[in-house]
């Protein structure tokens, strides 16, 4: 599994050495980065969901297409997430 922003963010964080120092400005480099992370993992579930959904319909899946809430629960139930 994909390491999550948050997970990447403490990692950066924990790889500083007691004697290191460690600016405000490193840390919102940090932020900034976490956050495009985090957008990137977003895209990425949107795009995989999209393609989920196109291929149940090709298979023709019992699946009520306009309730996508339902939808994605369904996914995720399949996916186990």
């Amino acid at each position: 599994m994909k390491q999550t922003a948050v997970e990447w963010l403490i990692e950066q964080i924990n790889n500083v050495k007691p004697h290191q120092f460690c600016s405000l400005e490193t840390i919102k480099e940090w932020c900034e980065q976490a956050k495009e992370i985090e957008k990137q993992q977003q895209d990425d579930f949107a795009i995989v969901f999209a393609e989920w959904i196109r291929v149940c319909k090709l298979k023709v899946r019992p699946y009520n297409f306009d309730n996508t809430k339902e939808l994605l629960e369904i996914y995720k139930d399949e996916k186990g997430l």
